[in-house]
């Protein structure tokens, strides 16, 4: 843990905060202030941060989070008050920093100390995780086939999606890219507890990719639509991830695999259309392949904390495929920007059998 002190104060644009490498000044783009690194920051430590305002807050508090790409480590920083008393709000409208203009009748600064807390570099050269799970945890709570898989993924800068993550993960990123994935599926004879059937049903999930500090890498679900509200109830209730009762509509065939989704509840109305044509098996998949499908847990936020759910299969049989057609807007509705372009990976799959295992808690 290596902490900086600084002042809170005024700025040309607004409120700012200094310390030795760090200058705090507003973006009005987003809303949020931005940390700029100068020198004299610990080569390990991520360059540019950018901190959340609360909206009664001029200042902001929270979280320091990943303002843009960087060629070091990422880190993620709190800040606390310490020193002289005040507030965020007084300490905007009273001190002068930097550089600044004085907003107020002068007084002397409020000093915050910040915490700057380091990731570690789990995957050297942003390698992709390895494509078989490394061993199957016990026990085993819910199994489920996933049948007539589709993966389609598009780029994402993990600065625009960052904040979607859950506290203690951060983007997993291959050669410095993350990803943003549109997958589609039918889950068929799901049991809990290897025994008790739960009812099959069609899903489509938005996702991103996360990592945490133990180094486990997996997936965030940003949006999950399925068509059986019991188990759309469960799963919210029980594991806190995000499902919609919704309408879906797979199909599978010789001219390849085609959906739609028309979301129902809760949150606002989205739709998406989608055809895919199935190429050859890739026999050797690539380190993207890997990336994206070869995912063994997923990242949630539950009841106030962060959890890990392990998630144990075989590896997937994938083929080649291409998007012949896409009109939707799954993506922005789950708060991703979607790409203009086309996407970077088209896959499909006849499918796997799952095995989800006992939560953990991830480290904050």
């Amino acid at each position: 843990m290596a902490s900086v002190t600084g002042v809170v104060g005024a700025h040309s644009r607004g409120p700012c905060f200094t310390a030795p490498g760090f200058l705090l000044t507003p973006d009005p783009a987003t809303g949020s202030l931005a940390v700029g690194a100068a020198s004299g920051v610990p080569g390990s430590l991520r360059t540019a941060f950018r901190i959340r305002t609360a909206p009664d807050s001029p200042v902001g508090v929270g979280m320091l989070q990943a303002a843009g790409p960087s060629t070091a480590t990422p880190g993620r920083s709190r800040r606390r008050r310490g020193g002289d008393g005040g507030g965020p709000r007084r300490a905007a409208s009273e001190a002068a920093g930097a550089g600044g203009r004085p907003t107020g009748a002068a007084r002397a600064p409020v000093r915050w100390r910040v915490d700057v807390q380091q990731w570690p570099r789990e995957h050297p050269d942003d390698a992709p995780p390895p494509a078989r799970a490394s061993a199957r945890p016990v026990p085993v709570l819910l199994t489920q086939h996933w049948r007539d898989v589709v993966f389609v993924h598009w780029e994402a800068d993990p600065g625009a999606v960052r904040h979607l993550l859950p506290l203690g993960t951060r983007p997993d990123t291959l050669a410095g890219r993350t990803y943003a994935g549109l997958v589609a599926f039918r889950v068929a004879a799901p049991r809990a507890l290897g025994t008790v059937p739960t009812g099959g049903f069609d899903e489509v999930n938005v996702r991103l990719y996360s990592v945490d500090r133990q180094g486990r890498r997996g997936v965030v679900f940003a949006t999950m639509d399925a068509d059986a509200l019991s188990s759309v109830l469960a799963a919210r209730a029980l594991a806190g991830v995000p499902y919609i009762w919704s309408d879906v509509s797979l199909r599978s065939g010789p001219e390849g695999a085609a959906g739609a989704v028309r979301r129902r509840l809760p949150g606002p109305p989205a739709t998406a259309r989608w055809h895919v044509a199935v190429g050859d098996r890739i026999p050797e998949p690539a380190d993207l392949e890997v990336f994206l499908t070869a995912r063994w847990g997923l990242h949630t936020a539950h009841l106030g904390r962060t959890v890990w759910l392990p998630v144990s299969h075989p590896p997937w049989p994938l083929h080649r495929a291409e998007l012949r057609s896409y009109r939707g807007d799954l993506l922005p509705a789950a708060g991703i920007p979607h790409p203009p372009g086309p996407p970077a990976s088209v896959l499909w799959s006849p499918g796997t059998t799952a095995a989800f295992h006992p939560p953990q808690r991830v480290r904050a």
